[in-house]
């Protein structure tokens, strides 16, 4: 390579941006855009300066990810450089299930207590699942701290429950939400102080099938009905903001959460549903879309697992729910995946609903709009040992 002189500056920033795009969220592949990064600035030590912006932008604390003599030595070199803490550091990931060291502590302060922070990203985990109550009163104070810098845009909180609802309240700028594996928030009490968030992005997962309810209706201000409006907490969210949203529903009371949420989500684009038990099926999906006289939903992806043959498979009730949205939709891509054993992907009820599903949505009065279909049958033989995928 040229020195410094003789290539343009703006080719120089180029290259280290080819290489920093690789360091997406993936841990391997963020470690591999690091290690490239690193020996472009080993060969020619006049690009340090220049890749700075990608060597710090992502900083993770965690126990899996290395070990704690390396993580100090970065926390100390940044406690040493407040500038690249403060100015190229976007994103955290931050591994709580155990304490962080004195070190770290002061570089999180540092990050969030700077007016100029860049910070926009904050992923807080846990290795192993673990309830917020269990955390340590330090590691609570600098997550909270640190999820209200005004400049955050995106928050994932994974495998941690009970995380408190009203905290997420707070983080003013935040415009995705990604609640991963949390089978618990806690809802806020009659006296907090609470601020709907302008998300455009929600993600909800479960760890497992059971646990309780009470994510969607934390979120939802449903917690307490039988108590009065006064007294009941607001909702979390603002709804009628939202773009995209993606979630699991593993029983019939999430189901009707859910269609309460979509009434309320008037500017939805992008819905994404995961049904995670075999005998739940979307009732009131259809008229919950169909109620938005002015809709913009244009992508829907359904996924169904292990469903079950002849009356329990929830294939035979969508032709149902989507007959409740023919004419009042601008739907441009539906993509259904169903997953289950051979002879019930395939049996019988199943033909008879794929015939009744191809005609209504080649009928252009139903969906106008419409441009792509996807169905995919995931085949789980009796020892499930191997699948087979069959996209029509």
């Amino acid at each position: 390579m040229g020195t410094s002189t003789k290539l343009p500056f703006d080719i120089l920033g180029h290259i280290a941006d080819v290489l920093g795009a690789d360091g997406s969220r993936e841990i391997n592949q963020h470690h591999a855009a690091l290690s490239a990064l690193k020996a472009l600035c080993l060969t020619c030590k006049f690009m340090a300066p220049i890749c700075r912006r990608h060597l710090f932008s992502s900083i993770r604390y965690s126990t899996c990810y290395g070990d704690l003599w390396r993580q100090n030595k970065l926390s100390e070199f940044l406690l040493s450089h407040p500038f690249i803490a403060t100015h190229y550091t976007k994103n955290l990931h931050l591994d709580v299930r155990h304490p962080f060291s004195k070190l770290n502590y002061e570089c999180l302060q540092k990050i969030s207590d700077s007016s100029e922070s860049s910070l926009t990203s904050v992923e807080i985990l846990s290795s192993g699942s673990c309830s917020w109550n269990e955390l340590p009163g330090k590691t609570k104070a600098i997550i909270i701290s640190l999820i209200q810098v005004p400049t955050l845009r995106h928050l994932t909180v994974k495998r941690i429950s009970d995380f408190p609802a009203a905290t997420l309240s707070r983080c003013s700028g935040l415009n995705m939400l990604i609640l991963s594996e949390v089978n618990s928030l806690s809802p806020p009490g009659t006296n907090d102080a609470i601020e709907r968030l302008n998300l455009m992005t929600l993600v909800i997962t479960w760890q497992s099938s059971s646990g309780t309810d009470n994510v969607l209706a934390t979120l939802m201000g449903l917690i307490n009905q039988s108590t009065t409006e006064a007294a009941r907490p607001a909702s979390i969210i603002a709804f009628n903001r939202l773009k995209y949203l993606s979630f699991k529903v593993r029983s019939y009371a999430e189901v009707s959460q859910m269609c309460k949420l979509l009434e309320r989500a008037i500017r939805l684009e992008r819905l994404e549903i995961y049904v995670s038990k075999p005998d739940i099926r979307l009732e009131g999906l259809g008229s919950s879309l169909a109620a938005n006289p002015r809709p913009k939903l244009r992508v829907i992806t359904l996924n169904l697992v292990d469903i079950h043959p002849q009356d329990n498979s929830p294939l035979l009730a969508l032709d149902f729910e989507l007959r409740q949205l023919s004419g009042r939709n601008v739907i441009e891509a539906l993509e259904v995946n169903a997953t289950g054993e051979l002879d019930t992907v395939w049996s019988p009820d199943a033909s008879g609903w794929a015939a009744d599903f191809e005609q209504l949505i080649t009928d252009v009065e139903a969906f106008p709009v419409l441009r792509k279909v996807s169905v995919c049958d995931v085949i789980l033989p009796l020892n499930r040992g191997t699948t087979v995928t069959h996209r029509r």
